[in-house]
């Protein structure tokens, strides 16, 4: 798998988990699903998704809130 291919595939798990989570995620919790992934990746591919978000102009953001990560309404 190409490191872009990674990449995608890491913001993709990292898309669903903030999706269906009801409460703000840590970055620890995230990297128990992502066993192999580093907090520096994970932080790296949320900060991608967050700017993905922002300039499509998408009704959902990805918000930093009480020390994890939360997909909220804009």
């Amino acid at each position: 798998m190409t490191d872009l291919a990674l990449n995608e595939s890491i913001k993709r798990v990292i898309e669903a988990l903030l999706f269906i989570s009801e409460s703000p995620l840590p970055l620890e919790r995230i990297g128990l699903v992502l066993e192999e992934v580093g907090p520096s990746e994970i932080r790296k591919a949320i900060e991608e998704l967050k700017s993905e978000y922002e300039s499509s102009k998408r009704s959902l953001v990805i918000q930093e809130v009480a020390g994890g990560y939360q997909m909220t309404t804009s």
